[in-house]
């Protein structure tokens, strides 16, 4: 985050940019509030990258979320508990 500070923004500026970028895409606003600058940065610098380079991308967002939250419906815990595994295991794989 310390480059972003250099280039002029501010904490709350980025903030902003986070919450405006994500506002679509999270159910409760109120953990978007809570994690976009402390968690969030990377993924919205991901996300910004992607939406420069890629823009067709970002139409399977909304869709993968859909599947990702009707499967919650079904089996919160479980679906959880299978992201989080996928989560590690891309991490690890395409992580330098």
């Amino acid at each position: 985050m310390s480059l972003l500070f250099e280039f002029g923004l501010s904490k709350d500026s980025i903030k902003a940019a986070v919450i405006d970028s994500f506002a679509g895409y999270f159910q409760n606003p109120q953990i978007l509030e809570k994690y976009a600058v402390n968690d969030l940065i990377n993924t919205w610098l991901a996300y910004a990258t992607i939406k420069r380079d890629s823009p067709n991308s970002l139409k399977y967002v909304k869709t993968v979320l859909d599947i990702f939250n009707d499967a919650k419906k079904a089996n919160q815990a479980l679906t959880i508990e299978v992201y989080a595994l996928w989560f590690s295991e891309l991490a690890n794989r395409y992580v330098v």
